[in-house]
């Protein structure tokens, strides 16, 4: 995908969520991005280079109760693995915050603006979900299927 047609999905994006496109300028690393919150929840989109066929969805589902640090790392490498598959999301970490990130890696060919918003939406509600249990409460892993479908969705699989 080109950087004009990485500019054309974000604007039509933005367009799906009511939030006016931002100007899209390539950082010292040549890294374009932007940043939308919805329901209280950062999820950046960035494009790495202008001939990536890929984008990176980045959610931030935020800072670590440290009282049970342990056990919500142990939740989220459980989750890593049963989130297996092509392009899988993968629980990180903020090198400089110390806050929990979900990375997605979007093949651009097989996304456009609706199934975006509608990952990022539904990334969102599990982001809101993590904050209130860390994925420590009976069930809360249960949103996560034991295997990906390969084949692209509007649904995070």
């Amino acid at each position: 995908m080109s950087s004009t047609d990485f500019s054309a999905l974000c604007q039509a994006l933005c367009t799906q969520l009511g939030v006016q496109p931002p100007q899209l300028e390539p950082d010292p690393l040549g890294v374009v991005g932007f940043t939308v919150q919805l329901r209280g929840v950062d999820l950046a989109v960035l494009h790495t280079r202008p001939t990536d066929a890929f984008a990176l969805l980045l959610v931030n589902f935020g800072p670590l109760d440290e009282d049970h640090e342990p056990g919500i790392w142990r939740a989220l490498m459980d989750a890593n693995f049963l989130l297996v598959g092509p392009d899988a999301p993968a629980f990180s970490r903020n090198p400089v915050t110390g806050e929990v990130l979900l990375q997605h890696v979007l093949p651009l060919a097989d996304v456009d603006a609706a199934q975006l918003r509608a990952r990022m939406v539904h990334m969102a509600e599990v982001a809101l979900q993590w904050r209130k249990d860390f994925f420590l409460s009976a069930g809360a892993q249960a949103q996560f299927p034991r295997t990906q479908d390969p084949a692209p969705s509007a649904e995070f699989a």
